[in-house]
């Protein structure tokens, strides 16, 4: 089985990486302290076609690989997450030191990411979760 990127693979990644690295790494710092969505650049996103890899073109979207859809996601997770976060929790995962618990889900928005009313709140070094969440993916076990 061959693993190198088509052509095309390298196109997209380097298209996704130059945007990234325009669109995203300036901003990814401001938009952790603030706790910020991506909601400014969905149009950018929508026009490179990058938002409906995974639907049909009969219903708007690009159809294309999961495999091209790993690569832009490797690349934009690349552009938004700030040095800051990466170092400080990175190495940790990448250890096994800790386990990453998930939480989205709450009792009046579901899944529904725009709708999540928790909220961090700074307290001392560190941070306080105010809000009710339904269920906590690895809670018991999470670190991070």
């Amino acid at each position: 089985m061959n693993f190198d990127l088509t052509d095309e693979q390298r196109i997209l990644r380097d298209t996704v990486a130059d945007f990234a690295a325009r669109e995203l790494r300036r901003h990814a710092d401001d938009w952790d302290r603030a706790g910020a969505f991506l909601i400014p650049i969905t149009p950018k996103l929508a026009a490179m076609g990058l938002l409906g890899m995974t639907i049909p073109e009969a219903h708007g979207g690009t159809a294309r690989s999961a495999a091209n859809l790993a690569i832009v996601i490797e690349r934009l997770g690349w552009g938004e997450a700030s040095d800051e976060v990466r170092a400080a929790l990175l190495p940790r995962l990448a250890s096994g030191e800790v386990w990453r618990a998930s939480c989205l889900t709450e009792p009046h928005a579901g899944s529904d990411a725009a709708r999540l009313s928790m909220r961090a709140e700074r307290r001392g070094d560190g941070y306080a979760m105010c809000g009710t969440k339904s269920f906590v993916t690895q809670g018991s076990i999470g670190g991070i």
